[in-house]
């Protein structure tokens, strides 16, 4: 069961533990009905609640990334690595120079860009660029995004919406 709540409030108990409590709609009541919580274990993940980005944006990227894989003869997730690398939003992080240690983060990150050597307190190392996947982007990073590859697509001779329209998506990315 998945439940929004409003301002949860936390105290330490007398036994020194962590108490969580926060109101519920009266709506939910109903799915507590047959639930001995004295009885089971559950998991709980709290955090805190994103806007839905605008799939009107989402969807114009993709077209985007569509048109210039038709035109280069390439795979959508090729065009949309390239992207992100020249347009998205990453962090730079020292690793160990350890195969296992990239192949790690390639796990975890969308795309991983070895940027080669460098030192660490006199202790070899290789600089890594981790790059987000535009899922996690926001408002002003997915602009961004879109903006950059609108224009490799003018770049390229591929017709793209008026600016306006672009601007009123990529606004409603982080309000819908």
């Amino acid at each position: 069961m998945k439940v929004n709540v409003h301002k949860p409030t936390f105290r330490i108990n007398p036994f020194g533990l962590l108490e969580i409590a926060f109101p519920v709609c009266y709506e939910y009541r109903n799915v507590f009905d047959g639930i001995e919580f004295n009885k089971d274990v559950y998991e709980l993940d709290i955090k805190k609640l994103r806007k839905h980005r605008s799939l009107d944006a989402n969807r114009y990227f993709w077209a985007l990334v569509r048109e210039i894989a038709l035109l280069l003869r390439t795979s959508e997730d090729e065009v949309y690595l390239g992207m992100l690398e020249r347009y998205g939003v990453f962090e730079i992080f020292p690793i160990a120079p350890e195969p296992e240690k990239m192949e790690s983060l390639k796990r975890k990150w969308r795309l991983v860009v070895d940027m080669g050597d460098c030192e660490v307190n006199e202790t070899k190392m290789r600089k890594v660029k981790c790059f987000y996947g535009s899922s996690q982007y926001d408002t002003v990073e997915m602009a961004h995004l879109i903006d950059g590859t609108i224009s490799e697509c003018q770049r390229l001779g591929i017709p793209t919406l008026p600016p306006e329209e672009v601007e009123r998506m990529v606004e409603a990315w982080g309000k819908a």
